[in-house]
């Protein structure tokens, strides 16, 4: 842009207002005009960036949808935008909240260089809420990838069988509790004449208790124990025998992910 016909002086160029995707630059620029010359005035400004947030699974690594999650900036402490320098002063400041896709990252766009955190606010159904932070920096015009990822919950099948032939024995009251060392009963319930899925459970280590036998079968006083990963099901079992003339014993069954069993 010229500016014909101005006399001889010092000059000054200040932004006022920035162009759609740049960062305002607010140190004027001045100058010397010499009379019958030609003085030029430049203001560079920085291009936004873009920031790109997503959930994962962290077992399979997919996508996950129905996370809530809120971008954070490196604010200064008067809770202006430190948008000139990354001072990691790590005063931290809302500036979007988000809800992940399964289909491809949520961007938040026009953004200037700084720190930024992305935090789980929410999980998704069928994972652990994963609270801690991941922290990244934004550099001018570039688009910067915040990750969370979540553990997904497990399965656990419970059964009661037979001792002897390995049939499925209903009417037995079982409760299921941990993670170890946690003695929280997380399920409470009936056997039936197959398994019964308690979902939702985090890694660790449950106990099977059985409270009231079925008729004609002895209580197994001891519990059973199963190790559940994340994202997994595993089965445990308690094993009854007969009650004959009063007198029987009772076993009990540990049925690990893997497959092996342990008396």
């Amino acid at each position: 842009v010229t500016v014909p016909n101005l006399p001889a002086g010092t000059y000054t160029l200040v932004e006022t207002t920035a162009p759609s995707g740049y960062a305002l630059n607010t140190t004027p620029v001045s100058g010397a005009l010499a009379a019958g010359g030609t003085l030029s005035l430049r203001i560079s400004n920085q291009p936004f960036g873009d920031i790109a947030v997503e959930k994962r699974d962290a077992v399979t690594g997919e996508l996950v949808a129905g996370a809530l999650l809120q971008v954070r900036e490196d604010f200064d402490g008067d809770g202006t935008r430190d948008i000139w320098s990354n001072d990691g002063d790590g005063v931290w400041s809302a500036i979007g909240t988000v809800t992940s896709t399964s289909t491809g990252p949520v961007v938040i766009e026009d953004q200037p260089a700084d720190d930024y955190q992305l935090v789980e606010l929410v999980a998704p159904a069928g994972y652990a809420l994963n609270s801690a932070p991941v922290t990244g920096t934004l550099a001018w015009g570039d688009t910067l990838t915040l990750t969370v990822e979540n553990q997904p919950y497990g399965t656990i099948l419970v059964n009661k069988i037979d001792g002897v032939d390995g049939t499925p024995v209903p009417g037995a009251e079982l409760e299921l509790s941990g993670p170890a060392p946690s003695t929280t009963v997380v399920w409470s319930g009936t056997s039936g004449t197959s398994p019964i899925a308690v979902p939702n459970l985090p890694a660790g280590t449950y106990a099977l208790v059985e409270t009231a036998a079925p008729a004609g079968y002895h209580v197994v006083s001891e519990p059973s124990t199963v190790t559940l990963a994340w994202g997994q099901t595993a089965t445990v079992s308690l094993d009854n025998f007969v009650v004959i003339d009063g007198n029987t014993t009772a076993s009990e069954t540990i049925i690990e992910t893997d497959g092996s069993i342990s008396e």
